[in-house]
């Protein structure tokens, strides 16, 4: 009996062997998904900002007219802005040779009638600042430590009146 006890702890090892890349593996994809779930959060967060940042930018002169607008180029200025901003603090340093890429439309409607987001479709009743992002993200592991992929985000801001007027 001891004999076969003995060549059951060898099996053991081979097992154990054969499992161990298989292992390696699967911990090497859970921390890639890590990393772009992160990365995407975080850029999610910094287009999210900078569209809100952009929605300040109101046109007071029309205001004062009783229509709601943006100034396009100051709106377009502070999203970048913030944008550019955010993704360089939280993402210390890009891959070589890619850059985050930041898009911003800035939509007003239109006295006879709303406009359209040219991304969706979607009817815009109110003025609104769309910033769309792709950051670069390196894979350190499993994909493979040269791959880069870009991760999307968007994010909408819209300046809407209070209910009532006041």
């Amino acid at each position: 009996m001891r004999r076969c006890g003995f060549c059951q702890q060898g099996s053991i090892l081979v097992m154990t062997m054969l499992f161990l890349p298989v292992v390696v593996m699967a911990l090497g994809i859970v921390t890639d998904l890590g990393v772009l779930l992160v990365a995407r959060r975080t850029a999610y967060g910094v287009a999210d900002l900078a569209a809100l940042a952009a929605a300040q930018e109101v046109d007071l002169e029309s205001l004062s007219g009783g229509i709601i607008a943006l100034k396009s180029g100051a709106a377009q200025a502070a999203a970048l802005e913030w944008a550019r901003t955010n993704l360089a603090s939280l993402f210390p340093s890009w891959p070589a040779g890619y850059q985050p890429q930041v898009n911003v439309r800035v939509y007003n409607a239109t006295p006879s009638g709303p406009s359209f987001h040219n991304g969706n479709g979607r009817r815009l009743e109110y003025p609104t600042v769309c910033v769309s992002l792709q950051v670069p993200v390196s894979m350190p592991f499993y994909v493979g430590p040269n791959r880069v992929l870009m991760v999307p985000a968007h994010a909408d801001a819209s300046v809407v009146p209070r209910p009532g007027g006041g």
